[in-house]
């Protein structure tokens, strides 16, 4: 405990849960976290052994938590391969982590978990990467401009060009 207050009082990471298990076509897995200290951000990385398996994984709160009720997650990723959870966890509380195999499947799969408490100083920022979706969303947009902007300059450059060759056929005197 006393490690765990001097990490939390001079930032850091703290790695509560690094383990690898198997879970059965509609098995779930629960693991409670307790966090008594200041605020934290919760960290959750998970990846499936067989690349051809996926699994839900869920961070349920505190009552009181931003969106949480006893049935509702904070946050959650459905179905993936792999995937992470990041969560600014600022009320103290006891929260769960729930893996799930979901039960169309028919083979049990093995995930690799791992669950980390970060105690950074406030303000700080940490690059994150977009969903897809939102990253084609981007893409798809620049895309469009750059054509836009291409269509204008040459419409405006064959303008340009056409002017040119009108006033050398008829030169001005």
């Amino acid at each position: 405990m006393l490690l765990l207050a001097a990490l939390a009082a001079s930032g850091g990471r703290l790695t509560l849960i690094e383990e690898t298990f198997r879970l059965a076509p509609g098995e779930l897995r629960a693991v409670d976290l307790s966090l008594r200290q200041r605020a934290a951000v919760v960290e959750i990385d998970f990846r499936t052994a067989e690349s051809d398996a996926a699994v839900s994984v869920g961070l349920r709160g505190p009552e009181g938590a931003e969106g949480a009720s006893r049935r509702s997650f904070l946050r959650v990723v459905r179905e993936q391969t792999s995937g992470s959870i990041r969560y600014p966890a600022r009320l103290p509380g006891d929260y769960q982590v729930v893996v799930e195999n979901p039960r169309h499947r028919e083979r049990p799969v093995t995930v690799v978990l791992r669950v980390e408490l970060g105690f950074e100083e406030p303000g700080t920022l940490r690059p994150a990467t977009l969903p897809p979706e939102r990253r084609r969303l981007v893409v798809t947009l620049s895309l469009l401009f750059f054509l836009l902007v291409v269509f204008w300059s040459g419409r405006r450059l064959l303008e340009a060009i056409e002017r040119r060759r009108r006033d050398e056929q008829f030169p001005r005197f």
